[in-house]
C-alpha cells in the first residue's frame, strides 16, 4: 500500500489526519499512481455501493420492492420508526436518490454480478434506483401521492438539505432521470410544486410584520435551515427540469435573493454595538457563522451563484463586499478562515465551517467580478492550501464535514468544467493532484475505520455525514479522470 511510505497518523487536537503524500512528493506520485490504475476507482464505487445497499435499511427496503425479490438477508425486517431526518438529502433517502442520478449523469458504469455477490438489484440501472429511494423519500416525509400533496405553512421547512420541499425537490430531479413516462411526469408535479411552496413562502416572509421574538432572533438566511435553502430547492428542480417558463418562477427566485440582501444590510446596521465590519450580517441562534452551512459562505455562493437576481448594482455589490471584507478580517495566521464572528480559536477545516466552505463562494465571486477574477481565485487557492494540509478529516468521508467534501474543494479548483487538467497549467495540476490524493483517502475508509482512525458518523450511509457523499466524490474524480466535461457536482450546494 502507498501508506507504507508513513503510516497516517492522528493530528494532536483529533480532527485530521497527517500522512506522508502532503508534504512528500514521490509518496504522492504513488497514490496518484493507485487511484489512476485501471479499474481502482470503479472498484471502489461498487464496493461501497454494495455496503450502502446492504447495510443502509431504507434504501435496501426500498430496491428491495424494487426487484421483488425474495431476500433472506432481512431486507424487509421491522425498520425503526422513519423521521423527516430518514428521507432530507442531507442524511437520508433523498440523499442518495440525488447520488444515483449524478451517477447516471456521469455514465458511471454498473458493477458486474460478480462484484456484488450477486445481489438481486446488480444489474438494476441507476435511474431506477434514483427513482424507487426517491420515491421511498417520499413516503418517508409523508409527501405521497403527488398529485395530493398540501400546501405548507412557508415557515423554514422549506430547504433543499434539510426540509420538506427539499425531499421534493431532490425526489423531482431523481425521478428527472428515469426513462419511466409516470416517473417524469411526477416530477414535475413535484416540481410545479416546489415552486408553489416558495412563492407562497416568499409572500408570507415579506408580508410578515417581525414579533419581538424575531426582532431578536431574526428569520434563518442560511443553507440549511434559511431562504438561502430555499432558493437552492428552485435552483435544482430548474437545472433538472429545465422547461421555458420554469417550473419555479424565476421571479420568486428572485424575489428570495433580494430578501436575503435586504435582510443582511437590515441586521448589519442594527447590530449590537453598532454597524458591523460587513455589508451582509446574518445571525443564526444569535451567533454570526462565516462557513457554508450557516453562515454566510454559503449565502454569498446562493447569491452569486445568479447575481442576475440582483438586479440593483449596490445589492450585487454588498454581496462582493462582503466578501472583500471576510477576507481582511477572518483569516487567521494558519490560513483558514474563522468559524465565527468575533473571530475565536482556529480549530475547523471543513465545508459547514472554516476554509473548505469558502472555495466554491470565492470561485463564484470570480465569476461575477471580472476585475477582482484573479485576486478571488488566489484566495480560493490559499484556502485550498489550508485544506490540503488540513482536511483528511477523522470524522468520515461525508460532503459536511468529511474527507469527501473537502475533496471536492480542491477538484473544483482543479477542473471547473470536468475535463482533465492541463499539466502545463501549474495551479491547475496541482489541485488535480491533491484531488486525487484525497480519493485515494476516501478509498481507504474501511482500513482506517478497522484501525481506529475514522469516527462512526451519525448517519454512516448518507451523503452530508456519510458514506454516500465519499461516494459522490470517487464518482466525480472518475469523470474528471475519463474526461466527461462535466462540471464536478457537490450535491445540494453546487445545483
Amino acid at each position: 500500500m502507498a501508506d507504507d511510505n508513513g503510516r497516517a497518523t492522528v493530528s494532536e487536537d483529533g480532527r485530521y489526519l497527517e500522512l506522508p503524500w502532503q508534504t512528500d512528493a514521490q509518496a504522492l506520485d504513488t497514490v496518484v499512481a493507485e487511484v489512476q490504475r485501471p479499474g481502482a476507482l470503479e472498484r471502489a464505487v461498487w464496493a461501497a455501493v454494495a455496503e450502502l445497499e446492504q447495510h443502509e435499511p431504507y434504501v435496501r427496503a426500498a430496491l428491495h420492492r424494487l426487484t421483488q425479490h425474495h431476500d433472506t438477508s432481512g431486507a424487509g425486517a421491522k425498520r425503526p420508526r422513519a423521521r423527516l431526518s430518514h428521507a432530507t438529502v442531507y442524511t437520508g433517502l433523498a440523499g442518495i436518490a440525488l447520488l444515483y442520478a449524478r451517477l447516471h449523469a456521469l455514465r458511471f458504469p454498473l458493477p458486474a454480478a460478480a462484484t456484488t455477490d450477486a445481489a438481486a438489484h446488480a444489474a438494476v440501472p441507476w435511474p431506477q434506483r434514483a427513482a424507487a429511494v426517491a420515491r421511498a423519500a417520499l413516503a418517508t416525509a409523508g409527501l405521497a401521492p403527488v398529485e395530493r400533496l398540501p400546501d405548507l405553512a412557508g415557515d423554514g421547512a422549506d430547504t433543499l438539505l434539510c426540509g420538506e420541499v427539499g425531499v421534493a425537490a431532490a425526489a423531482a430531479a431523481a425521478l428527472a432521470a428515469s426513462s419511466d413516462p409516470e416517473d417524469r411526469a411526477d416530477a414535475r408535479v413535484l416540481g410545479r410544486w416546489v415552486g408553489r411552496q416558495l412563492a407562497l413562502g416568499l409572500v408570507a416572509a415579506e408580508q410578515r410584520a417581525p414579533t419581538r421574538a424575531e426582532q431578536e432572533r431574526p428569520p434563518s438566511h442560511e443553507l440549511l435551515y434559511g431562504y438561502a435553502g430555499w432558493i437552492a430547492c428552485g435552483d435544482l428542480v430548474n437545472a433538472a427540469l429545465p422547461s421555458s417558463p420554469p417550473l419555479v418562477d424565476e421571479a420568486t427566485l428572485a424575489g428570495l435573493a433580494q430578501l436575503v440582501v435586504r435582510d443582511g444590510r437590515r441586521q448589519a446596521a442594527a447590530a449590537a454595538g453598532g454597524p458591523t465590519p460587513f455589508p451582509l450580517w446574518y445571525a443564526w441562534h444569535g451567533k454570526v457563522y462565516l462557513g457554508a452551512a450557516h453562515g454566510l459562505a454559503g449565502i454569498a455562493h446562493t447569491l452569486l451563484r445568479t447575481p442576475s437576481r440582483l438586479p440593483d448594482a449596490a445589492e450585487r455589490a454588498a454581496v462582493l463586499a462582503t466578501v472583500d471584507a471576510l477576507l481582511a478580517r477572518c483569516v487567521g495566521p494558519s490560513g483558514n478562515l474563522y468559524s465565527s464572528w468575533p473571530p475565536g480559536a482556529d480549530r475547523l477545516v471543513q465545508w459547514c465551517h472554516g476554509a473548505a466552505g469558502w472555495v466554491p463562494a470565492l470561485l463564484r465571486a470570480a465569476q461575477a467580478s471580472a476585475g477582482d477574477a484573479a485576486r478571488y481565485r488566489a484566495a480560493a487557492a490559499a484556502a485550498a492550501d489550508v485544506v490540503w494540509a488540513r482536511g483528511v478529516l477523522t470524522k468520515g468521508v461525508g460532503l459536511c464535514h468529511g474527507i469527501g467534501g473537502n475533496g471536492y474543494v480542491l477538484l473544483l479548483l482543479a477542473s471547473p468544467d470536468g475535463r482533465r487538467p492541463d499539466e502545463a497549467t501549474p495551479q491547475a495540476a496541482q489541485a488535480w493532484r491533491r484531488a486525487q490524493a484525497f480519493a485515494w483517502a476516501v478509498m481507504q475508509r474501511p482500513r482506517w475505520q478497522r484501525q481506529g482512525l475514522l469516527r462512526e458518523p451519525d448517519a454512516p450511509y448518507s451523503l452530508y455525514e456519510g458514506l454516500a457523499g465519499g461516494i459522490a466524490y470517487l464518482a466525480d474524480v472518475w469523470a474528471v479522470l475519463a474526461d466527461r466535461g462535466l462540471r464536478p457536482t457537490f450535491l445540494g450546494f453546487e445545483v
